[in-house]
């Protein structure tokens, strides 16, 4: 991802590897490559991670919690 309005929702570990430079398409290809040589017990890791953050961030369960703020 290059949006770092993201960055974050991560650990600055994570933002390292998952965060490339805007419009660079050899550093996204280099985290690609990095990330895709990563053993797969890291790989999962990092999948469980982000799908957390989105559970988290995005569930209708988040957005329940944040809608009487919202409306106030």
């Amino acid at each position: 991802m290059c949006n770092r309005s993201l960055e974050s929702l991560l650990t600055p570990e994570l933002a390292h590897q998952l965060i490339f430079k805007e419009n660079d398409a050899q550093d996204l290809a280099q985290k690609i490559i990095a990330l895709s040589t990563l053993p797969k017990t890291e790989q999962e890791k990092i999948a469980a991670l982000l799908r957390k953050i989105v559970e988290d961030n995005h569930s209708l369960n988040a957005l329940a919690r944040r809608l009487p703020s919202v409306l106030v």
